[in-house]
This record gives C-alpha cells, sequence and structure tokens, in this order.
C-alpha cells in the first residue's frame, strides 16, 4: 500500500508560491547586503535581528522548497514559519494578493486571512501525510489473533 503523494506536490506548490511571493520584493532581503553589514552596525541589536529576518525571509521559503523537493517531511515546519515571516514584512504568502486591495486596514486583513489560511493549508497536508499507524497496528494485532 503506497502513500499518496498528492499532499506533498501540494506542499511543494504552496512553497513555491511563498518563495516566488518573498522573491518580488527585493527591498526587504536586499537590505542587510546593501546597509545592514556595515561594521559599525554590528553593535546593534535592532538591525541584528532585522538582517536575520531580512535574510530568513528568502531562506526559510527557499530551504523549505528545496526540503519538499527531496521528500524531507521536516520542511513542514518552514511553511508553518514562512506565512509568519512574510506578515512581517507585510507580504502575503500567495503573490500579488495584497495588490487586489488599496492600502489600509482592509489589505492588513486580507495579508492576515490569507497567511493564517497558509499555515492552516499546510498543517492540512501535514496531516494527510501521517501514515495510519492505528489502522496498521489494527490489521496487525488481527492477523496475529
Amino acid at each position: 500500500m503506497g502513500t499518496d503523494i498528492r499532499p506533498l506536490r501540494l506542499a511543494q506548490l504552496l512553497a513555491l508560491s511563498e518563495l516566488s511571493s518573498a522573491l518580488l520584493l527585493p527591498g526587504a532581503y536586499m537590505f542587510p547586503f546593501t546597509w545592514g553589514f556595515r561594521v559599525d552596525n554590528w553593535s546593534e541589536p535592532a538591525l541584528l535581528l532585522g538582517n536575520l529576518l531580512a535574510i530568513s525571509f528568502v531562506a526559510i521559503p527557499a530551504a523549505t522548497l528545496i526540503g519538499l523537493l527531496t521528500g524531507r517531511i521536516s520542511a513542514f515546519w518552514g511553511l508553518y514559519l514562512s506565512p509568519i515571516v512574510s506578515l512581517l514584512f507585510g507580504v502575503s504568502a500567495v503573490p500579488f494578493v495584497a495588490h487586489a486591495v488599496p492600502a489600509g486596514p482592509a489589505r492588513t486583513v486580507l495579508l492576515v486571512v490569507t497567511n493564517v489560511a497558509a499555515i492552516l493549508l499546510a498543517i492540512w497536508l501535514r496531516t494527510r501525510l501521517k501514515p495510519r499507524q492505528r489502522k496498521a497496528r489494527l490489521a496487525q494485532s488481527a492477523s496475529k489473533a
């Protein structure tokens, strides 16, 4: 009995969506390389945190996509974290969704709803990949009896 790989493929599409939405905002992840890594800025904790967030803005979706393409289930943690980091930068996990609404409270609500939906979709896809251990144990105990 094989495992259904459709949830894994959908998770790969979600990771690709998150990576493409991150790559479409070059100002966020290029900041550390243009100004943030100057030697006189290393002592500022706020700049260090901002630099780490800016790098993780692209690194998390990229690592997640690579992990999911190689079939690693632990890459789902990146699917959970990427929308959270994207929300900190005011970006949706799905590209171009934020452009549907003008800037303001409605856009913020749309971003939160979209990113929470992406996290819930990732959780649902991960639960669909879990093997049916209980059924297998029941079948195994029934065959012994």
